[in-house]
């Protein structure tokens, strides 16, 4: 691997490391839960990392409020 070392090997690859491992998580809770139940909770951690990641924005619950608030007629 001439000059290469693990570290440059994972970060020029990291995309399809996290891919890889996301794909592997996904799998294990479908295999473990069955895949109604694995897809409620990918459906919930998805949920929960929107959540925080607008909360790590700096958007208040008014603004997360606004995203799921309907348009009135």
């Amino acid at each position: 691997m001439n000059d290469m070392t693990w570290m440059d090997l994972i970060l020029r690859n990291w995309k399809k490391i996290a891919g890889g491992l996301t794909g592997l998580f996904v799998g294990i809770i479908f295999v473990a839960f069955g895949f109604w139940r694995g897809l409620f909770i990918l459906i919930c951690v998805s949920a929960g990392v929107f959540l925080g990641w607008h909360l790590d924005a700096g958007d208040g619950l008014d603004e997360i409020k606004r995203i799921f608030r309907y348009p009135r007629r």
